[in-house]
């Protein structure tokens, strides 16, 4: 039983480690070279005190940026979302059909299998960069 325990914990996604915020589980869609893609990613905040997302950077693009959703008389629009509050021991998701990175002006093409690298800063944490996989868009 135990051996089957450690198997299944061993397959889950990584936790914070408690006093660190660890961005994990990052990727974006495939796009052309000029173009957009959206990225994803969930950051814990594993600390006792709540932290600031103040911007986000790839070498791949001339601009990224974190936005929201917001519904509106039945129209789903997309929102900046301007240096959000992770509170201690909470999380951000980034996810299809939610909150997402927009990467805009894209310096080469992004395809499926690639990896590109994001760059998260933040107020309290710091520069905290990861790799994200590229998918097929809708993926």
């Amino acid at each position: 039983m135990l051996l089957v325990l450690a198997a299944v914990l061993g397959c889950t996604a990584p936790a914070a480690a408690p006093g660190r915020v660890v961005v994990r589980d990052a990727f974006a869609f495939e796009a052309p070279s000029g173009g957009t893609a959206a990225g994803y990613a969930v950051i814990v905040n594993g600390t006792d005190s709540a932290d600031v997302l103040d911007s986000v950077s790839t070498p791949s693009a001339r601009s990224a940026t974190a936005h929201g959703t917001k519904q509106e008389n039945g129209l789903v629009s997309m929102v900046p979302l301007n240096a959000p509050v992770i509170a201690a021991h909470d999380s951000l998701l980034f996810q299809p059909g939610g909150s997402h990175l927009m990467l805009e002006d894209l310096l080469g093409d992004l395809k499926d299998g690639e990896r590109l690298v994001l760059v998260f800063w933040f107020h309290r944490a710091g520069r905290i960069a990861v790799d994200a996989m590229v998918r097929p868009y809708g993926s």
